[in-house]
């Protein structure tokens, strides 16, 4: 725990003051349908190792460098592992929360389709591989 205050609201001063900057949550809480809807880029729940923090933020940096639909489906992806490892299969059925959040992910996944002639199928394809297997956690 941070003193004096807590990750998402640090989260929500960054983006209040319009700061431009990708965030990668590293927490010791268990994510829960609330995620959806904060703007973090990546999460991570403690413990995580000095090498798992370097791959974030190397993958982090690497993301930012592609079109807004790439990256907002990299975010999605981190959320979407992170619920589907915390949560039951049970859970995500009656979860209104996740149900949009894979919607949204589809949704983009087909828009991102168009964006391919534009950095190339290799690339493109890296780069979903590197959502998919995105560690969630330490």
């Amino acid at each position: 725990m941070m003193p004096r205050m807590h990750g998402d609201k640090v989260l929500e001063v960054i983006r209040e003051r319009g700061v431009e900057c990708k965030v990668a949550m590293v927490t010791a809480v268990d994510p829960d349908e609330d995620i959806v809807d904060m703007p973090f880029d990546a999460y991570l729940t403690k413990p995580v190792t000095p090498a798992d923090l370097t791959e974030v933020v190397d993958r982090l940096g690497e993301v930012a460098q592609h079109d807004s639909i790439t990256q907002e489906l990299f975010a999605l992806g981190q959320k979407r592992a992170a619920l589907e490892a915390e949560l039951t299969p049970a859970q995500r059925e009656e979860s209104s929360e996740y149900a949009d959040l894979v919607e949204r992910f589809e949704t983009l996944s087909e828009q991102a389709d168009t964006a391919v002639d534009g950095m190339g199928a290799a690339t493109f394809e890296r780069v979903l591989q590197d959502i998919e297997q995105s560690p969630v956690d330490g």
